[in-house]
């Protein structure tokens, strides 16, 4: 694929995967992101699918984590060019797990392996290693772009977010073979039907699950009554000792108008 191609289609995933999280979009465009890397990475081989890859990345987190410039340069009083170098050099070290996952999709496509099989397997487990490694950066992982769905994510408490990962990522790949046609028939009405029976299994589950929790609460409800506090303290004076005084009676008054009558 000419480079200027697969560099588009390698920004598409990048905008793709801003648009599934708040504020800009919906978890719905997490489920199509990544079909314009898969077609960027066809015929590439794993060096082209590391460029490519953390070309989407860079895009894809800059867009996550602009704020992290506005954080450093008004919270932590450094120079805005700080601030945001602070944020590339993150959205850098981020875009490198997708450039790795590109280059792996490209690496096991080269060898016949189906992206169904591959690119499930290699972004879930790039994702958890991300969340642990170094301490850990989980921001934003896949699954967290479903919090909007209780059918589909009820399924974490069995695997965990990155069971509801695996099958955005594999919602994609079923995706891209269809729209490809590269495979034989039989094969993708075999992956279709594969595919059909762990939505209805989760979206199930979920359906079930969610009605029990929904039971539960509703049964707890007259028995137990629970109160969120929020004193709205502005984040400039919120560790400013002169407010500490203030802080403490806007949280004690809130308390106390909240506490139930005896």
């Amino acid at each position: 694929m000419e480079k200027s191609k697969s560099t588009i289609l390698a920004l598409a995933t990048g905008l793709l995967l801003i648009l599934s999280f708040p504020k800009f979009g919906s978890g719905m465009a997490a489920w199509v992101s990544l079909i314009p890397l898969f077609f960027a990475l066809r015929d590439a081989s794993p060096s082209q699918g590391l460029k490519i890859g953390f070309q989407a990345g860079c895009v894809a987190y800059i867009g996550i984590l602009y704020w992290i410039a506005i954080v450093v340069v008004q919270y932590g009083y450094l120079p805005i060019y700080v601030g945001i170098l602070t944020m590339l050099l993150l959205a850098s070290y981020l875009a490198l797990y997708v450039a790795i996952f590109s280059a792996g999709v490209a690496f096991f496509s080269g060898r016949g392996i189906s992206v169904c099989l591959s690119a499930p397997l290699i972004w879930t487990i790039l994702e958890f290693i991300r969340s642990y490694m170094l301490t850990g950066f989980p921001w934003e992982n896949l699954a967290y772009s479903q919090y909007l769905y209780p059918n589909i994510i009820q399924i974490a408490d069995l695997t965990g977010l990155y069971g509801i990962t695996f099958f955005i990522v594999l919602t994609n790949a079923v995706i891209f073979d269809f729209l490809q046609q590269r495979l034989p028939r039989r094969t993708l009405y075999s992956i279709a039907l594969v595919w059909i029976i762990l939505f209805v299994s989760i979206f199930g589950y979920g359906h079930i699950r969610y009605r029990q929790i929904g039971d539960t609460l509703n049964q707890a409800s007259s028995e137990l009554k629970v109160s969120l506090i929020q004193g709205n303290i502005d984040q400039n004076i919120k560790w400013d000792g002169q407010y500490q005084l203030n802080t403490i009676d806007i949280y004690r008054t809130l308390s106390l108008q909240a506490a139930p009558d005896e």
